[in-house]
């Protein structure tokens, strides 16, 4: 053996020994810890009880209002939220408004589709399936309930009564009966060839039917129904009045009938069902489900940690902690961050939790059982104590405000949900942390102190060769109790002098015999920290330049497979196609035309209405809270000429040249409908100034007219305020990417500030505005808060890396590492034709917290190793830490694996995004960041911070004194 190798190895282990003496030095805190570990643990029980008081009446789940994942200030939204609060305002200021007809609001959300299928025949309409389809339909009407919830219309034969609608959105409407075959043929013939039947009735039919194709493999019926409702005796005003109460109800009535007709089939058809309101019902049903997936999750790391850590009360007192956690981050969460929005998102951090919990969990009992091979610590337990704190704290804090920091990140973003998840889960890291240094450490002191009571009272009951030993520990125990002072005294003074290297301590140790050294070394540590030292790293060591090949060339694919993530093309699927839930819906969408009643693009074009007022005590994390409505004041549709105006503007919609805006030239236009009205009445239109109030308030008590009222289109208080009105208009296209719905948008806009720019005055300040618009801006901020988030994140975390370990090239290799782990995440989304949608953006949340972790818990070991080349430096950070790292890979990995049992697509996704994210943080922290170290790891003073400065700060020094000594007052501008 080299001579100067062995001389530099023994040093190197010299220092190390010294270093945890000395880095074991008892503090306040790690001595109080020590001495009294009881009042950490009762000050944390106390606080849990204390806040969960505070927190749990608190932490109910919100309800989705639509509104959470939209840019509340962007001028889409605004101006759909204006004319919300307008129909809300009118409702309450109205006298019908308080008290609406039963039944006859039309709620949209309540239509019930049946869809048929046909089975062997080449086409749907036999008599045989007619029949069936008729006794399938009259399961819905002949329900007991069905006249409570049925839509209605005013009778015709009296202006008083109201009656339900018959059914006009049935494919049955179009056969007579009694069914023969040769009718059938007839009917569908007429169907097809008259221009007036078939524009009705396509949409009842797939869309292959035409004239030269009457085989029909595909049909449908809709049922309307009505709010308010009158149930068991309770009146509701109008739908908004107890609205969830209502709901309820029908929810009965469908899933009564959902489960009479759904898979109702015959010979030779199949029937499918669907309807919003029960479709949600199954969704939460399904998410309730899977989340029970958590407790699996639970159980899995709590199994694992237990064979880990050869210990069955840790892991429980580890994962109660974590559990005890929710509570405490969410008081931070609600009274200190003054976040008050809390759904189904925020129960998803658990997952997150769980592994970054378990992983701290490992590195604190994994340092401490590291300790044993230090002779120095292991016979003084204070010191030991303190050792294994300030170690095993230090790792943990690195890596958990870097995660902290990553998930803050998000609190920028304008997607409100998003925001609060980064929030809440970066407060339940940081509680987290704080629980395990302080309770779980007081655990472990606890649980030391068992076993050495449990090993003595064992020796006491043994034989008397046995109890001769027992005697020897106890006197060992004895030693290790005297006062920190005197034994300080004592052995620090094995390393203040080179004659005391022969100490009782250490003596063995520092000995220069490097080979019985390192095998004692080796024999003390546990079997996956040997396999680190002895097997793993000699492999790295041999196959580094061929991995560090792989990784590179892996790197640029990544990025570019990563660079062709795209904004959402279509909408978020949350059920998979095979689900029987869906198969009525997703039927329709691929094989019906869309019509106004299916997923059609509504488009209002508003009068009346001027803003919006926010003030600044409105609450940011309030989905519901929309601002103050502010009226139009020059509004006036009063003058003849403003009457012709709005009028016009509906008939040149339904003109050909507007085709590609407005589908099939479907325009409901109130004024329309008032000068058939009119000229019915025997009078002219427009109708004079003076007149027209009276006359419209007319017309809204007629048939049609009182739609108009119903939909909102016309908006008039206590019968003599006119406060707005709306033309609704169905738009062309179905769902759409943003580069799509943009020009749509756009096109709008410049026929709305065409019409404003020539309109009469008290109509100028026209705009249109749709449901549609609102999403498209909140789907093109998802890709743009994805890439925000990782450069902030990642320019945090190399702040934190390049100021704890203080060596700038040991920060940029770690962000090099972070930067392939993400690409690699973001490949593996590309790979499975994902796109940025919300549940993509909150991946690229927890895939920066997690892409940190387990190379910052190498950086800082390779740093504060007391070694000194990068060969020596590697070996023992994998030796530290490689055990902490694979264990917490696993426990996440398999916390997270376990969502793939899940049936809601978001948590099959969330599965992915978890274990994706820490294999990848596995293989290029334990694989590829060894390799690059001990190729290019930085050694000696390379990239330290603290000896840069010194160097920078003696030479400034010397040159002052140069300048001083030859008469210079002051360095010479750019001298320096």
């Amino acid at each position: 053996m080299d001579p100067s190798s062995s001389a530099s190895t023994h040093r190197d282990r010299s220092q190390t020994i010294q270093a945890a003496w000395k880095h074991g030095e008892p503090n306040w805190y790690t001595s109080n810890l020590h001495n009294h570990p009881w009042i950490c643990i009762i000050s944390f029980i106390i606080i849990v009880v204390l806040t969960s008081f505070l927190a749990l009446p608190k932490m109910v789940l919100a309800g989705e209002t639509g509104r959470e994942y939209l840019i509340w200030d962007d001028i889409r939204v605004e101006r759909e939220d204006m004319f919300q609060l307008a129909e809300d305002e009118v409702k309450e200021l109205n006298e019908y408004g308080e008290v609406l007809p039963l039944q006859t609001e039309h709620v949209p959300s309540w239509d019930m589709w049946i869809v048929y299928e046909s089975r062997v025949q080449p086409t749907l309409f036999t008599v045989a399936n007619l029949q069936h389809m008729q006794e399938t339909e009259a399961q819905i009407t002949s329900h007991p309930n069905y006249p409570q919830l049925c839509l209605k219309q005013l009778n015709p034969n009296n202006n008083k009564q109201f009656q339900c609608q018959p059914n006009s959105d049935t494919i049955l409407q179009y056969f007579t009966k009694p069914y023969t075959q040769p009718q059938i043929n007839t009917d569908v013939n007429t169907i097809a060839t008259d221009d007036v039947i078939y524009k009705e009735a396509k949409i009842y039919l797939d869309s292959k039917f035409s004239e030269s194709n009457q085989r029909v493999k595909y049909a449908r019926s809709m049922y309307k129904f009505g709010a308010p409702l009158d149930v068991g005796g309770k009146r509701y005003s109008s739908f908004t009045d107890h609205e969830k109460d209502q709901i309820d109800f029908f929810r009965d009535f469908t899933e009564d009938l959902e489960g009479k007709i759904n898979g109702n089939d015959s010979d030779g058809v199949y029937v499918f069902f669907y309807n919003a309101v029960w479709f949600e019902g199954i969704m939460n049903d399904i998410v309730m489900r899977d989340f029970l997936f958590a407790v699996l999750s639970l159980g899995f790391v709590v199994m694992y940690m237990m064979i880990h850590s050869r210990s069955v009360v840790m892991p429980l007192i580890g994962m109660g902690q974590v559990i005890c956690a929710f509570p405490v981050a969410f008081a931070v969460y609600h009274y200190v961050f003054q976040v008050h929005f809390f759904n189904m998102m925020e129960l998803l951090s658990i997952f997150v939790i769980l592994g970054i919990a378990a992983d701290d969990i490992f590195v604190y009992l994994d340092a401490w059982d590291q300790s044993k091979q230090y002779d120095v610590l292991r016979n003084a337990p204070i010191r030991r104590t303190s050792w294994v704190f300030m170690r095993a704290a230090k790792a943990m804090f690195i890596t958990t405000f870097t995660t902290f920091c990553a998930f803050m990140a998000t609190a920028i973003s304008k997607i409100m949900p998003i925001a609060a998840f980064g929030i809440f889960s970066a407060t339940l890291i940081l509680v987290n942390y704080v629980m395990v240094v302080t309770n779980f450490a007081a655990w472990v002191v606890v649980r030391e102190r068992c076993l050495v009571w449990w090993r003595q009272k064992r020796s006491n009951n043994l034989g008397k060769k046995d109890q001769e030993q027992g005697k020897e520990s106890a006197r060992d125990i004895e030693m290790s109790n005297k006062p920190v002072s005197s034994q300080n005294n004592s052995v620090d003074a094995s390393f203040e002098s080179s004659k005391s290297v022969t100490s009782s301590l250490d003596a063995d140790l520092i000995t220069p015999r490097p080979r019985r050294e390192t095998e004692r070394r080796v024999e003390k540590m546990g079997r996956l920290d040997r396999f680190f030292n002895q097997t793993y790293y000699p492999a790295v060591v041999k196959c580094r330049y061929g991995i560090i090949g792989i990784f590179i060339i892996w790197f640029v694919f990544a990025a570019i497979f990563a660079s062709k993530m795209s904004a959402p093309t279509k909408e978020d699927e949350w059920i998979p196609d095979d689900h029987e839930s869906v198969q009525g819906i997703n039927r329709m969408q691929d094989y019906f035309p869309q019509g106004e009643n299916d997923n059609a693009q509504k488009i209002n074009l508003v009068w009346g209405l001027s803003g919006l007022e926010k003030s600044s005590s409105g609450n940011k994390w309030d989905p519901e809270y929309l601002g103050e409505l502010v009226w139009d004041e020059e509004f006036d549709l009063s003058p003849t000429k403003n009457q012709q105006y709005i009028l016009s503007i509906c008939e040149e919609l339904t003109q050909p040249k507007y085709s590609h805006m407005v589908k099939d030239g479907i325009v409901y236009c109130f004024m329309k409908e008032f000068k058939d009205y009119i000229t019915s009445q025997g009078q002219t239109f427009p109708v004079p100034e003076d007149q027209f109030v009276s006359e419209l308030n007319q017309y809204l008590d007629s048939p049609n007219g009182n739609q108009d009222k119903v939909n909102q289109r016309i908006g008039i208080v206590n019968k003599t305020d006119l406060r707005y009105v709306a033309v609704e208009v169905i738009g062309v296209g179905d769902y759409a990417p943003a580069s799509v719905m943009e020009p749509r948008w756009e096109r709008w806009e410049d026929f709305m500030d065409d019409k404003n720019s020539d309109a009469p005055h008290g109509l100028s300040r026209g705009f249109q505005t749709s449901k549609r618009w609102r999403f498209y801006s909140s789907e093109q901020l998802l890709v743009k808060n994805a890439i925000q988030g990782i450069f902030i994140a990642g320019g945090i975390a190399f702040v934190v890396i390049a100021l704890s370990t203080m060596n700038i090239i040991i920060a940029l290799y770690s962000i090099f590492v972070i930067a392939g782990i993400i690409l690699s995440v973001m490949s593996v989304m590309y790979f499975n034709g994902w796109e940025f949608s919300i549940a993509e953006s909150i991946a690229v949340v927890i895939l920066i917290g997690f892409s940190v972790d387990y190379v910052v818990h190498l950086v800082h070991a390779y740093v504060e190793s007391n070694y000194r080349s990068r060969l020596d430096r590697t070996r023992d950070a994998l030796s530290k830490m490689g055990v902490s790292i694979l264990g917490g890979a696993i426990t996440t990995f398999g916390n997270g694996a376990v969502l793939f049992l899940c049936t809601g697509i978001f948590f099959v996704k969330f599965a992915w995004i978890i274990t994706s994210t820490i294999f990848f943080a596995l293989v290029w922290s334990l694989v590829f960041f060894p390799a690059w170290l001990i190729i290019l790891g930085p050694e000696n003073e390379t990239g330290n911070l603290h000896y840069y400065y010194g160097n920078m700060k003696t030479k400034w020094q010397q040159r002052k004194e140069f300048n001083q000594r030859n008469g210079a007052t002051s360095t010479p501008e750019g001298k320096l």
